[in-house]
């Protein structure tokens, strides 16, 4: 099977997302829009063949959450950084938020009882 860094060239869809995130970078990422002018998908799907790259095929893309939002692939290790520690603060507030969910439904249901 031909494949491009990995990719089975037959994914049509993951190898033009792959193609668009290769000239990308921090400072002039692709927006969503374009994504989707370009491949005629809608924006789930995008979020889904980009993680498909990531956790499929190993390729440190994901986006931004700045005024200048959009994908890309991370060539650098500030340029990573700016991908996952945004991710790394929310999985921390979910994971705050489930917590306390977990001690209000037990301290409310001994009230309740």
């Amino acid at each position: 099977m031909m494949t491009i860094n990995g990719i089975p060239t037959t994914d049509k869809n993951i190898i033009a997302i792959y193609n668009l995130l290769l000239n990308a970078t921090l400072e002039n990422p692709i927006r969503t829009s374009y994504l989707k002018a370009a491949t005629g998908l809608n924006e789930r799907t995008i979020r889904d063949r980009i993680n498909r790259l990531v956790f499929d095929y190993g390729i440190p893309a994901g986006t931004t959450r700045t005024q200048n939002a959009g994908y890309f692939i991370a060539k650098t290790e500030e340029e990573l950084k700016a991908i996952y520690l945004p991710i790394l603060a929310q999985g921390k507030e979910e994971l705050r938020r489930v917590n306390k969910l977990k001690e209000n439904f037990t301290n409310w249901n001994k009230e309740e009882q």
